[in-house]
């Protein structure tokens, strides 16, 4: 249809496409591998990280058994008092 109402515009819009999708299809086949290689050094940093945060939480949960077991004894009197019956 459009190369019976306007062949040479028809044309021009062809081939702009085609320099449009074979520029794309370039870029793309220089791209994919820095983006390969962004998504690697992301996942190596992100492993670290949870490894590092996970590390803490081990630390803090060794060291702060006494300071916990005293906010747990201080939460069960507080609901034993709250719970039992007044005389």
């Amino acid at each position: 249809m459009l190369l019976y109402l306007n062949w040479s515009l028809t044309l021009i819009t062809v081939a702009i496409l085609a320099v449009f999708g074979g520029g794309m299809t370039v870029a793309f086949q220089r791209i994919r591998p820095l983006f390969r290689e962004r998504g690697k050094l992301y996942a190596e940093v992100s492993g670290r990280l949870n490894e590092t945060l996970g590390g803490i939480r081990v630390v803090e949960g060794l060291h702060g058994g006494e300071a916990r077991a005293a906010r747990v004894r201080a939460r069960r009197r507080t609901s034993c008092s709250a719970t039992s019956p007044r005389p």
